[in-house]
């Protein structure tokens, strides 16, 4: 199972020129995927950490989705170039080499045609949703089906938590995982990784983006 879809990917390297180029595959990389409106050093924080975890040896890759299965599409041009010159501006303040791939898939069963052998950070929101049927035609079976081809590509997952409407931290429960999948799953502890900060309440407090 291979990507066909071209991916426009930007590479971000310590004291090199930002290199943009076109890939159809990406392979051993921690993946963050999102709309990241607008990214922030939570998300960084986060996407570190998880490949220091899951040992990932290309470094970090933040894929923006420009179709989101419950935002709609991202089309507007300045706001996409307005969001990877953010990510170039955070990145300097870290030792990574970052590399930002824009794609249009919106689901993670079909993010996964272009990644072999990569981890994907989850947030705890976004762990909810890859595991909620309503993105499995309500099925239980395809949702097992999706799994299955996590597996097949080599794909592994690192969770992190967040403070909930409860006021208590929450990370995901591995009891939510059909029990022959577990092993693809890790999970960040309060202790490894908590940040309270979030895009929604920057763009409350800007009114920006």
């Amino acid at each position: 199972m291979g990507g066909t879809s071209p991916l426009l990917k930007f590479s971000f390297k310590k004291g090199e020129e930002v290199k943009v180029e076109q890939s159809s595959l990406l392979k051993n990389y921690m993946v963050m995927s999102g709309s990241f409106n607008p990214v922030h050093t939570g998300h960084f924080s986060l996407a570190r950490i998880a490949q220091l975890k899951a040992s990932q040896r290309n470094g970090i890759m933040f894929e923006i989705a420009l179709k989101n299965a419950d935002k709609g599409v991202l089309g507007d041009p300045e706001k996409i170039s307005d969001r990877i010159l953010l990510i170039e501006q955070l990145q300097k303040d870290y030792s990574d080499d970052v590399t930002v791939v824009l794609s249009h898939e919106p689901l993670f069963l079909q993010k996964v045609t272009y990644l072999s052998q990569c981890s994907m950070v989850l947030g705890h929101d976004t762990y909810l949703r890859l595991l909620d049927t309503k993105y499995y035609n309500h099925s239980q079976e395809k949702l097992k089906e999706a799994l299955a081809t996590f597996k097949q590509q080599g794909t592994t997952f690192v969770v992190g938590g967040r403070i909930c409407a409860d006021h208590v931290f929450h990370t995901g429960e591995v009891q939510m995982i059909p029990e022959e999948y577990r092993e693809m799953f890790s999970f960040l502890s309060e202790k490894e990784f908590r940040q309270d900060i979030s895009s929604t309440e920057i763009r409350a407090k800007t009114n920006k983006f």
